[in-house]
C-alpha cells in the first residue's frame, strides 16, 4: 500500500508538470524516493533506445539537510517559475522547511514540501519521530494535504493558484525500497532522459524593453479594474496628496512597460529599490532621486514630500519604517501585487496590475492622479538641489574613505556586467547595494526580502542559479554571518551543472548593521574567522582581497568564494 501512496503522489506532481525534486535522505520517506529512483532508471533505459526523443526533462537534487534543500527549491523556483518539491522523512525534519516556506508566502513564490509521516494512529502519542507534522504550515493558509491508504486517491493537486503546498504523506511499517514500483507508461511516454540540472531550458527569457517607443508601446494591459471602493479610497487620497514621491520596491511583473509608462507620466519624484527590476532605465533618469535614503529622510522632515505612493513589496530601505512612527502623519498608497500594506498603520491596499490598467486607460484621471507636480516648479527645484547635495556629499564620502563597505560595493558594481545574474544577501549587502551601486540594467537581480533574515541565503542563492543560463556569470553578495548561518550550503555545487558563479564574501567580522543602531558589542556577533577553510572542504576555489586592494584583485573573472575582508 506504501507503494501506492507514493505512485498516486508522485504521478499527480509529474502531471502538473512539477519536475524538480529536492530529495533529503530519510528512512520514512524510501517510498517517495524509490519511485523516483526507479523512473530515473527506466528513463535511462528508454533513452538508450533507437528514435528516443527528448521530452520533459527530470532534475533530482541530493541533500542532507532539509533547510538547505527548501532554500534552495526556493531559489529554484523563483528563477524557473514554477515549483519545486522538497522531499522530507518524518520527526523534526519537515520544521527544517519552515524558514523557507515563511518566506515563499511573503515572497508568493511557489514551493511544495513532499514531508513522509508515520500513521495517522501515532499522533500524540509520542511515538519516536512522531508530531502532528500535518499541521505544521497550517496558521500560513496554504494547501495542504494529508494523505493516508484511507484518503490518498482522492489527492489531485490543483497548481492553478500561486499557492504554497504541503503534501503529508502517512506510510505504515514495514518500510522497504521496493526497485519493482513505476509508473505507468503515460508518464515514461512524457521523459526520455533525467540529468542532474536542466531547467534553464524550462526559464522564460528576460523581457526586453524597447526604450525608444516605450510610451507607444502595444503591450495588452489586463482586464482587471479597481473595484469601486478603491477608486474612492484613491480618489480620497489623492485629495490631499500635492507633493508625492513614488517609491517602487520589489516587483515581479512580467513586463515592465504599464509601470514606465506609469511614472513617466505621472512625473513626480521616484525612489527605485534594486528589486523593482527598473534599476537603471535611462527613461527614468529625470524622475530619480539619486543619494539613497538621506534625501528621503531630509525631504519629509522639511515638508518636501506630503505622501508616497508605494509600488511593489515591503521596501528594504529604512526610510520606510519611519513612516510608523516619525512621519506617521504622511500619507501611504500602498500599491501591491501580493500580501499587505507593509505598514501596520495602513490597511488598505490596491492592485497593481488593475491600478496601472485603470491609469493607462484613462478612469483614474477624475480621481485627480495627475496634479500640480506635473509641472516644473520650485518645489521640484529644491528637491533636486537637495538630493544633489546629498549625491555630492555621498560621491565625496566614497573618495574618502575608499576601502569601506559602500565604496567596495560601489568599485563591485562597476564591474559586474549588465548580462550577468546578482543576487544580495540581506542585511547590509542589499542596503549597500541601492545606496551605493552604479545603476546598470543587470538580466536579473534577486534577494529573499519576503520575511527572511540571513538563513539560507546561500542555498537560495544557488537553486536560483541553477535555473538561469550559464552563459550569464551568477553573483552573489552575501554577508560573513549569513554565510556561516549556511555553511553546508555548498554540498549542492557538486550536482550542478551551472559552474559559472561566485559568492562574494563581505566579511566585516560581525553584524555590523547594528553598530549604528545600538554601538552594542553584544549585538554584533564580532569574530576574527575566515572562509577559506569552507571553500577548501567543498573543493571550491578561494580568493581572498583585502578591502584596500579591491580595486586592483576584483575582476569579472573570479569564481567560486571570493573573501572580500575589512
Amino acid at each position: 500500500m506504501n507503494n501506492k501512496i507514493a505512485e498516486h503522489i508522485i504521478k499527480n506532481l509529474l502531471l502538473q508538470n512539477i519536475t524538480d525534486f529536492c530529495i533529503c535522505a530519510g528512512g520514512r520517506n524510501v517510498p517517495l524516493i524509490s519511485v523516483l529512483q526507479n523512473l530515473k532508471e527506466n528513463l535511462k533505459e528508454n533513452s538508450k533506445k533507437e528514435n528516443s526523443k527528448k521530452g520533459v526533462q527530470l532534475n533530482f537534487y541530493e541533500f542532507f539537510d532539509e533547510r538547505s534543500a527548501s532554500f534552495f527549491a526556493l531559489g529554484r523556483s523563483k528563477s524557473t517559475k514554477k515549483p519545486t518539491a522538497v522531499i522530507t522523512t518524518s520527526g523534526t525534519a519537515v520544521a527544517e522547511t519552515l524558514p523557507a516556506m515563511l518566506e515563499a508566502k511573503y515572497s508568493n513564490t511557489e514551493l511544495i514540501i513532499l514531508s513522509a509521516d508515520r500513521p495517522k494512529s501515532y499522533r500524540n502519542s509520542y511515538a519516536p519521530q512522531t508530531m502532528n507534522q500535518n499541521e505544521i504550515f497550517k496558521f500560513l493558509n496554504i494547501n495542504l494535504y494529508d494523505l493516508d491508504k484511507q484518503n490518498f486517491q482522492e489527492f489531485n493537486l490543483n497548481t492553478s493558484t500561486k499557492k504554497q503546498t504541503h503534501i503529508n504523506a502517512c506510510f505504515e511499517d514495514p518500510i522497504v525500497f521496493d526497485k519493482k514500483t513505476g509508473l505507468d507508461s503515460k508518464i515514461l511516454a512524457r521523459f526520455t532522459e533525467v540529468s542532474g540540472d536542466s531547467a534553464r531550458r524550462d526559464v522564460e527569457p528576460a523581457t526586453s524593453v524597447n526604450r525608444a517607443n516605450i510610451l507607444e508601446s502595444k503591450h495588452e494591459l489586463n482586464n482587471q479594474a479597481l473595484p469601486v471602493e478603491d477608486s474612492l479610497y484613491l480618489s480620497k487620497f489623492f485629495s490631499n496628496c500635492t507633493k508625492p514621491l513614488v517609491l517602487v520596491s520589489k516587483l515581479d511583473l512580467k513586463n515592465n512597460l504599464d509601470l514606465i509608462n506609469f511614472l513617466l507620466k505621472f512625473n513626480s519624484f521616484v525612489y527605485l529599490e534594486t528589486g523593482s527590476k527598473l534599476w537603471g532605465d535611462r527613461k527614468l533618469e529625470l524622475l530619480l532621486l539619486k543619494a539613497g535614503e538621506k534625501t528621503l529622510e531630509k525631504a519629509f522632515a522639511d515638508g518636501l514630500f506630503d505622501s508616497v505612493i508605494k509600488i511593489g513589496g515591503t521596501p528594504t530601505i529604512g526610510f520606510w519604517r519611519l513612516l510608523e512612527n516619525k512621519f506617521s502623519n504622511v500619507s501611504v498608497l500602498s500599491v501591491v501585487e501580493h500580501g499587505g500594506s507593509g505598514l501596520s498603520r495602513i490597511t488598505n491596499t490596491l492592485n497593481v496590475k488593475s491600478f496601472l490598467n485603470s491609469f493607462a486607460n484613462g478612469s483614474l484621471s477624475s480621481s485627480g492622479v495627475v496634479g500640480d507636480w506635473g509641472r516644473d516648479s520650485d518645489w521640484k527645484k529644491e528637491v533636486r538641489e537637495l538630493d544633489k547635495k546629498f549625491y555630492d556629499e555621498k560621491n565625496i564620502r566614497i573618495i574618502k574613505n575608499s576601502f569601506s563597505e559602500e565604496a567596495v560595493i560601489k568599485k563591485m558594481s562597476e564591474v559586474f556586467d549588465e548580462k550577468d545574474n546578482i543576487f544580495l544577501g540581506n542585511s547590509l549587502s542589499i542596503r549597500n547595494w541601492d545606496a551605493a551601486s552604479v545603476k546598470k540594467q543587470f538580466v536579473s537581480i534577486e534577494s529573499h526580502r519576503g520575511l527572511n533574515g540571513i538563513d539560507g541565503l546561500v542555498s537560495g542563492f544557488f537553486g536560483w542559479a541553477s535555473g538561469l543560463d550559464d552563459k550569464n556569470k551568477s553573483w552573489a553578495v552575501i554577508g560573513d554571518l549569513s554565510t556561516m548561518y549556511d555553511l553546508n550550503s555548498l554540498w549542492i555545487t557538486k550536482q550542478l551543472q551551472n559552474k559559472n558563479w561566485a559568492i562574494v564574501v563581505i566579511n566585516n567580522s560581525g553584524g555590523k548593521i547594528f553598530k549604528p543602531m545600538f554601538n552594542q558589542e553584544i549585538l554584533e556577533a564580532r569574530h576574527n574567522l575566515n572562509f577559506q577553510a569552507w571553500a577548501k572542504m567543498f573543493n571550491c576555489q578561494y580568493t581572498k582581497i583585502e578591502a584596500k586592494d579591491f580595486s586592483s584583485q576584483f575582476n569579472k573573472d573570479l569564481k567560486g568564494i571570493v573573501e572580500v575582508c575589512f
